[in-house]
């Protein structure tokens, strides 16, 4: 009796899992492969990252940040948090945090538009952040003849 109920546990377990669609916690370059209003935009070397959050309705960017070189920058949208405000009806929770960290809080708020009238913008800055320079690089190393 414990072995089949076990068994149908299990089966309860898997098809819960298949009804929910694959959604893996955490935050992750890709995303959390569902919609949930989460995204984060690691920052490297080859690629520093400024974000902005602009307002389509008006075309003004209400909020940037650069993402410095090694971190991470995770987003996270709330909609209908305050319905009654028509320009701000959103609250964006974000937080600069370790590349490549799963989990943590989203201490700093924003009020956001609405999900139509908002976008993320993406760029790229021209920096030098974590490139060797002369002043950090070791000495070279004797060449043997």
């Amino acid at each position: 009796m414990s072995s089949l109920r076990t068994i149908l546990s299990a089966g309860v377990l898997v098809c819960g899992l298949l009804a929910g669609g694959c959604w893996v916690p955490g935050y992750y370059p890709e995303g959390s492969q569902a919609t949930r209003g989460l995204s984060t935009y690691p920052s490297t070397p080859d690629y520093p990252q400024t974000i902005s959050l602009r307002d389509l309705s008006t075309g003004e960017v209400i909020w940037t940040v650069d993402v410095p070189v090694g971190k991470q920058l995770v987003v996270r949208f709330f909609d209908d948090w305050e319905p009654r405000n028509e320009s701000r009806p959103a609250l964006m929770r974000w937080e600069i945090m370790d590349l490549g960290r799963s989990f943590g809080e989203l201490d700093n708020v924003i009020p956001a538009p609405h999900e139509l009238n908002r976008r993320l913008d993406v760029t790229y800055r021209k920096s030098r952040e974590g490139v060797p320079t002369p002043a950090n690089l070791p000495p070279p190393e004797p060449t043997a003849r």
